[in-house]
C-alpha cells in the first residue's frame, strides 16, 4: 500500500494547548476508530459532495454535479485544481409541482 494515503490519527495542539483540527484524520472519531482496527489495516475516508450549478448562460439547465475525493489526502492537495477531485456524475434537477391546499381553523 502506498504510504502517502495512510495517515495515522494526529492530536494537534497550539502553543496554548488548544486542540487544532485541520484534516479528517485529526478528529476524535478517526483516533478512536483507528484503535479498533486489526494490525496492518487502515482507514480510508471517501468524501462525496454536491452543489447545484447552472449548465447554460440562460439558467434553464441546472443540475447537481457529484464529486468524489479521499479524505486521506491533505486539504491542500484535495482542494487543488490539479488532481484531488473527480466529477463522479451529475444528478439532474427535476421540476417540482406544488399542490398545496390551505385549511383555515378559525
Amino acid at each position: 500500500m502506498n504510504n502517502k494515503f495512510v495517515h495515522k490519527g494526529i492530536l494537534k495542539k497550539d502553543v496554548d494547548g488548544i486542540r487544532i483540527f485541520g484534516e479528517v484524520y485529526e478528529g476524535n472519531w478517526w483516533l478512536e476508530t483507528e484503535k479498533t482496527l486489526p494490525p496492518l489495516n487502515h482507514l480510508l475516508s471517501i468524501i462525496l459532495y454536491s452543489d447545484a450549478t447552472t449548465f447554460d448562460g440562460l439558467g434553464k439547465t441546472s443540475g447537481h454535479p457529484v464529486f468524489l475525493t479521499l479524505g486521506n489526502l491533505p486539504n491542500s492537495f484535495r482542494n487543488s485544481s490539479e488532481v484531488g477531485l473527480v466529477n463522479y456524475g451529475i444528478l439532474k434537477i427535476l421540476a417540482v409541482s406544488y399542490n398545496v391546499s390551505y385549511v383555515s381553523y378559525m
